[in-house]
């Protein structure tokens, strides 16, 4: 009986997907998710009612969801990355020579 080919470690070099949210969008989720998580605690501590503060917490989620997934969808893996270096690069590369200086050839000096 032959064994056939195996496939072993499938992800390896792959980014890190869930849900469709990828690397960077994933890791703002997970720590919305944290801060909404705390805001709950810390309005049940308050003593909010819990209508008002389910709420908060529903509109929190809900929001972080949109931008999440529209900053994910709208930049993708590393268009964040590449919006933040675009904005520090120049816009313009100028020069302060005339245009005939610029076509002027320099003559190599050597002594023979």
């Amino acid at each position: 009986m032959a064994m056939g080919k195996r496939v072993v470690h499938k992800g390896v070099g792959k980014t890190v997907e869930l849900f469709g949210l990828r690397s960077r969008y994933l890791m703002w989720f997970c720590g919305g998710i944290f801060g909404v998580f705390m805001l709950f605690v810390a309005l049940r501590m308050l003593n909010v009612p819990l209508g008002i503060n389910a709420g908060l917490v529903a509109g929190g989620l809900v929001c972080l969801l949109r931008y999440v997934f529209l900053y994910n969808k709208k930049y993708g893996r590393y268009g964040q990355m590449k919006k933040n270096a675009r904005s520090r690069s120049p816009r313009f590369l100028t020069s302060r020579k005339s245009f005939y200086q610029m076509l002027k050839v320099k003559e190599n000096k050597s002594n023979v």
